[in-house]
């Protein structure tokens, strides 16, 4: 769920320029039905060709145990003219099986913290008024960073993944864009 919160006003508008949203989300750990068949086959060299069956086993019944998550995060926001935001979770995945048999998997986590920044909020107003270009200043800049540890245990060892994002999101004009129905311009 989530859940937005006005702070305060810094201007003395009517409207409130500071909003914080809160969210969370998780699951449980939850068991499933599945039906398994199995088949393992001999083939010729040409890979098309078949020789004989070696095993068969047909639907064998069990569970599948997915991981129990959970993830909360929040975004202060200020105008629309900048936001900064946070996130992190944990996935159970020592609980993972499937048909009782379970994986070298261990529990993991995840933290993410994002920036966008719009120069002048107002720009497109500000264009009407006096003429002048003001594109760029309304283009939405963002940046990220990451870190997660990987539900992986290979001989022992853990892994880890770091990572970066930059973006730049550019306003399009809808009043030059043109929408067509068939060949009628509409």
């Amino acid at each position: 769920g989530q859940y937005t919160i006005q702070l305060f006003n810094d201007t003395g508008a009517s409207n409130r320029d500071w909003t914080l949203t809160l969210g969370a989300e998780g699951m449980l750990s939850p068991a499933l039905n599945v039906q398994r068949t199995s088949m393992w086959q001999r083939f010729l060299s040409d890979g098309k060709t078949m020789v004989d069956t070696i095993s068969y086993a047909p639907d064998s019944a069990g569970t599948l145990r997915l991981p129990a998550r959970l993830q909360a995060g929040f975004m202060l926001q200020r105008r629309n003219n900048w936001k900064i935001g946070a996130e992190g979770g944990v996935n159970q995945w020592s609980e993972y099986s499937l048909m009782g048999d379970t994986a070298p998997l261990k529990n993991n986590w995840f933290l993410r913290l994002g920036v966008e920044w719009i120069p002048d909020i107002d720009a497109e107003n500000k264009k009407k008024s006096d003429g002048k270009s003001y594109w760029w200043k309304r283009a939405a800049w963002r940046m990220g960073t990451s870190y997660s540890s990987s539900y992986l245990n290979i001989n022992n060892n853990s892994f880890s993944e770091i990572g970066m994002s930059f973006g730049l999101g550019l306003r399009l004009n809808s009043s030059k864009m043109q929408t067509w129905e068939g060949d009628k311009k509409v």
